[in-house]
Formats: C-alpha cells, sequence, structure tokens
C-alpha cells in the first residue's frame, strides 16, 4: 500500500470520512496477518470487559457506559489515530490501523477499571443514581516498530472476530434469526424452556440449527430454534449452541439468508414438512440428497442444505420472488459485489453467496448456495 504524506493526511482529516474504516477495508485488511492478530487481540480483551460487569443495575448501566465508549473510538478516535501514524509516522493504513487496534486491545482492561468502580455498591446510600461517565485516560500514542509479515489467505476463524467490533459500534446486537451449532451429543429439543418439559427431537454434534430467541430460566440460558424436522419451533439449553457470530450478521443478504433456510429448510425432512413431498428425489453417491418442486430445486449435502434455485414465480427468498423489478432487489440488498452476464452475486459469508439472473430489468431466476472447496 502507498505511503500517504502528511499533507494528504491533513485534507483527510479536514475531509472527515476519507481515511474511515469500512466493512470492505476492514475484509481486506483481516488479510494480513499483523492485522488479524490485533483484531483477534480486541475481540478477546471486549469478550472479557463484558463479563467483568455485575448483573446489578448499577453494572449494567456502567456496561452501557463503557459500550459507548468503544462505539465513539470506533466511529472517531481509531480513525483519527491511525490517521496521525499514518501522516506523521508513514504508517500504511493496514499497519496504522493495526497499531491503533492492538493498543486498544491493551487499553481496554484499564478503561473497564474505571467503570467497574463506578459500578461498586455504595453501603451509606444503596439508592445513588447511575454511575457518570468517567473521564478516559489518554491512550498511549508510541508506535511500535513496524514488520514486514506475510499476508496469508483470510480463515473464516478470523473473519469470525469482527463480532465484537460489531457489537460494540452497535451495528447488531441480539439478532435473531441466527444460526447455531450443536456441540453436544444426543441433546434434547423440548417443547418449552423448562428441564421437565416434554421432549420433542434430538440434537446430535454438529448439527446446525436456526436460533429465533432467547430466555433466561432459573439462571439457565435457553434458545428458542426452528425445529430442524417438523413445523414450528422447539427449546434447548444454550449451553449445548454455538452460536455463529461473523462480521456480516444483520446484514440484509444475511439476514435474507436465514429467511431461505427457513423457507426451504436446514434438512430434508424439513423440507418434507414446509413443502410437501417433492416431485422428484434424487441421490447421488448416498450423501447427496436432491428434491425438485415445480418451483424451486433444493440440494442437500451430508443431511445439511447446500443449495437452493427457484426459477418460477413462487416461493421467495424472503421478500423477493421471480418476476420482482431489479430496482425492488437493489432495495432490500443494495448493490452486488459482482455483476456478470446478467447475474447479480451477493457474497454473504466467507462461504456463501446469493445470486440473482435479471433480464430486462426483472428477476428470472435465483439461487442461493454454500460455497465449498
Amino acid at each position: 500500500m502507498k505511503r500517504v504524506f502528511a499533507a494528504l493526511a491533513l485534507l483527510a482529516l479536514l475531509a472527515g470520512s476519507a481515511f474511515a474504516l469500512s466493512d470492505a477495508d476492514y475484509k481486506k485488511m483481516m488479510k494480513d496477518k499483523d492485522f488479524a492478530r490485533a483484531d483477534k487481540a480486541l475481540t478477546q480483551a471486549w469478550n472479557k470487559a463484558k463479563k467483568s460487569f455485575p448483573a446489578t443495575k448499577a453494572g449494567k448501566a456502567a456496561y452501557q457506559l463503557l459500550l459507548e465508549d468503544q462505539r465513539e473510538w470506533i466511529r472517531n478516535g481509531r480513525d483519527a489515530n491511525a490517521q496521525d501514524l499514518i501522516g506523521m509516522e508513514g504508517y500504511s493504513k493496514v499497519e496504522a490501523y493495526a497499531e491503533v487496534t492492538r493498543e486498544r486491545a491493551k487499553y481496554l482492561p484499564e478503561l473497564v477499571k474505571e467503570y467497574l468502580k463506578e459500578a461498586e455498591p455504595k453501603k451509606e446510600d444503596s439508592r445513588k443514581p447511575a454511575p457518570k461517565k468517567p473521564e478516559p485516560k489518554p491512550e498511549p500514542k508510541k508506535p511500535t516498530p513496524k514488520k514486514e509479515t506475510p499476508k496469508p489467505k483470510a480463515s473464516e476463524e478470523e473473519f469470525l472476530t469482527e463480532s465484537a467490533r460489531r457489537e460494540a459500534a452497535g451495528d447488531w446486537q441480539d439478532t435473531y434469526p441466527d444460526t447455531g451449532i450443536c456441540v453436544g451429543d444426543s441433546v434434547r429439543l423440548r417443547e418449552n424452556p423448562d428441564t421437565e418439559s416434554e421432549i420433542v427431537g434430538r440434537l446430535n454434534k454438529g448439527d446446525w440449527i436456526i436460533t429465533l430467541e432467547e430466555t433466561s430460566v432459573d439462571g439457565q440460558k435457553w434458545y428458542e430454534v426452528d425445529h430442524p424436522t417438523q413445523e414450528g419451533t422447539a427449546w434447548v439449553s444454550a449451553r449445548y449452541i454455538e452460536t455463529y457470530k461473523g462480521y456480516e450478521i444483520g446484514t440484509p443478504a444475511y439476514n435474507m439468508s436465514i429467511q431461505i433456510m427457513m423457507t426451504f429448510g436446514l434438512r430434508a425432512e424439513k423440507a418434507r414438512a414446509l413443502l410437501g413431498d417433492p416431485d422428484r428425489e434424487l441421490e447421488d453417491r448416498g450423501d447427496k440428497k436432491i428434491l425438485e418442486y415445480g418451483d424451486c430445486r433444493i440440494v442437500y449435502v451430508e443431511g445439511r442444505l447446500q443449495s437452493v434455485e427457484v426459477f418460477e414465480r413462487g416461493l421467495a427468498f424472503g421478500s423477493l420472488k421471480v418476476g420482482d423489478a431489479e430496482s425492488k432487489l437493489t432495495k432490500a440488498l443494495g448493490d452486488p459485489a459482482e455483476k456478470a452476464r446478467g447475474d447479480w452475486r451477493y457474497e454473504i459469508d466467507p462461504n456463501g453467496r446469493l445470486t440473482f439472473t435479471v433480464d430486462n430489468g426483472k428477476i428470472v431466476h435465483m439461487s442461493w448456495e454454500e460455497v465449498t472447496d
């Protein structure tokens, strides 16, 4: 990346957003090993910080102040600090953002201590108002020596480190529906969030599910999930579910992807429960199953939804159907990541893609697929 001189940095500072870190910038930077490490360190520091606050009114108020502080750093402080390093120290953009991210991770525990002091109960008066936001200490600006590092392709695990940044920025919080994976064996699905409630199914280790909501009963967290094999929902203890937290959560394309999974079913059994028996069913090598209906084709690999195609007006991808105007597509999902021969492609996550074929200003074909190597 080209060096940016001090004069250009000052102009960018006056312009306001010229150096702002966009989602596209972030994804590119995650391919840099040094930045990925710094981002991971900040994620770990943030996750630890969230667990530091007591479950009291004062503790929750103090956490909200920390959240506001982190949001302000992401909106303004991070870019300003990075611009200083670019303009005054000759750092490249990725080097500058790696440095300020690393320093923020180091500084965050000190900031947590300040807010925790405010959350401590006062014996002389338990009815004091919520804590006031303390004056933050200035962050250290001492740059570390620049190092040349290899830049491997970012893995899916590295992309997941964006979760803390997204949550702190308020881009998504408590977003449902979402996806999760079972980490236990023969885990019971229950009719209600209660260990005495009727068992309505089971999950095995590695099974994917869609989480719809969460609740806490007697101190135990439960997820309401889309039932994997029949119509309706069920409840499962959160201790056996690991929810997905990726950089794209809450984006229109990701939300549509979840709606597609719920419409067509993560498993073939769910598809039959929702859509009835297919017009034709094909199997390939035993691990691939294809269900063909009048207006769509659904493919499952090793029991899990792999791809969906819709080629007639009928079933929808969220709010979109075959025959809708391309203006409706743009309104729902924005501009595509790629356009090629009438195909509008939207990236969902490192392994997912939505494609809409547009002809004469209308959608004529829709597909969703999980991309595998």
